[in-house]
C-alpha cells in the first residue's frame, strides 16, 4: 500500500516479503529479528533528502504498477489463456 502511494518502505528480509522491494532502490529490507538493524534502517530513511525519498517513492509505484496492477494481471491472463 505504501509503494502504490510513492512512499518508500522498510520491510523486514523475511521470505516473501524480500521479493516485493529492491533493496536500497524502492526501500530498504532489515535482518529479521534484528532491531539494530531496523533502526539502522529506519535512521538512513531520515536522513535522506527530499529527491531521493522522491526517487525511491517513484521506482516503488512503478514496480506495483507493472507487478500489481490488475489491467496487466488480466492482460497476462489472456495472453495465457490465447496461447493455450
Amino acid at each position: 500500500e505504501s509503494m502504490s502511494c510513492s512512499t518508500p518502505v522498510i520491510m523486514s528480509d523475511v521470505a516473501g516479503a524480500r521479493k516485493r522491494i529492491v533493496d536500497e532502490k524502492d526501500g530498504y529490507l532489515f535482518k529479521s529479528n534484528d532491531v539494530d538493524d531496523l533502526a539502522k534502517k529506519m535512521q538512513i530513511m531520515i536522513d535522506l533528502d527530499d529527491d531521493k525519498i522522491d526517487e525511491m517513492g517513484q521506482e516503488g509505484r512503478m514496480r506495483v504498477q507493472e507487478k500489481y496492477d490488475w489491467d496487466n494481471h488480466i492482460k497476462k491472463l489472456i495472453e495465457v489463456y490465447n496461447n493455450c
